[in-house]
């Protein structure tokens, strides 16, 4: 039976990314013919702030078939039976809108939610789809497979409860300019003096960039050349010694 639960895993891309709308339009990098989860879950979803909409688009691609246990499967859809854990008030939608999503089709998921003083935390997120499947193109199958690892996190404004020194946190700041085309400001601020492990992934998941930072107490910051890089989309994410924080930069060329 565990073996089963790959057939539905090797033939799923994600690839989050920030967005403003109410509502997402598939828009996977490459064609999505790739069967890896991007971003995995150490890079994970953007975090959400106290008092700022919250919203995140999560593009995906369900391949044609995948080959398991020696038979030659061919992939109907997966169907997205729910997402639980998310933080009081958040929502999704689809597009389809039935979260329906067919073999060889790109899809997307849009989670958006207005997140309040009270409830700062971590939220572990579990995915519930369920595969169809045709084994050896003719004997229908289903089954049901569970994602695990994502989670939202909310953090505070920094305006609520008493007053925080803004070089006693862990903050990732936005990159300057963005979207860039030669050159970025990546910004942050760290409560100790110690080695940090910045990397850039393209929408694929391949690290384009990776720097050990010996940060300084208070604020920082490294300029990043991106001329080398080619259009589309980025995470980067900066890991201390106990956390990792993410963020999403575009790559746009004059």
């Amino acid at each position: 039976m565990k073996k089963l639960l790959l057939l539905f895993t090797v033939g799923l891309t994600f690839v989050c990314s920030n967005s403003n709308a109410q509502s997402c339009t598939p828009n996977l990098p490459n064609g999505g013919s790739h069967g890896d989860i991007v971003p995995d879950t150490i890079v994970n979803l953007p975090h959400a702030t106290v008092g700022q909409p919250y919203s995140t688009d999560i593009q995906f691609y369900v391949a044609t078939d995948t080959f398991a246990q020696g038979f030659n499967n061919t992939i109907v859809n997966y169907t997205l039976n729910n997402i639980t854990g998310m933080p009081s008030g958040f929502a999704y939608t689809t597009n389809p809108s039935n979260g329906v999503f067919p073999g060889g089709q790109s899809s997307c998921l849009n989670a958006t939610g207005n997140p309040t003083a009270g409830m700062e935390g971590t939220y572990p997120l579990v995915v519930n789809v369920t595969g169809n499947l045709l084994i050896n193109g003719a004997l229908p199958f289903s089954q049901a497979a569970t994602l695990n690892g994502y989670k939202i996190i909310i953090d505070t404004d920094g305006t609520v409860g008493v007053s925080t020194n803004a070089a006693e946190k862990f903050e990732l700041g936005q990159n300057i300019p963005n979207p860039s085309s030669e050159e970025t400001r990546i910004s942050f601020t760290s409560p100790l003096a110690e080695r940090m492990d910045l990397n850039i992934y393209n929408s694929l998941g391949q690290v384009v960039f990776k720097k050990s930072i010996d940060a300084e107490k208070g604020s920082n910051e490294e300029f990043i050349s991106t001329a080398s890089f080619a259009d589309g989309i980025y995470i980067y994410t900066l890991r201390n010694s106990s956390t990792i924080l993410t963020k999403r930069m575009v790559v746009t060329k004059k």
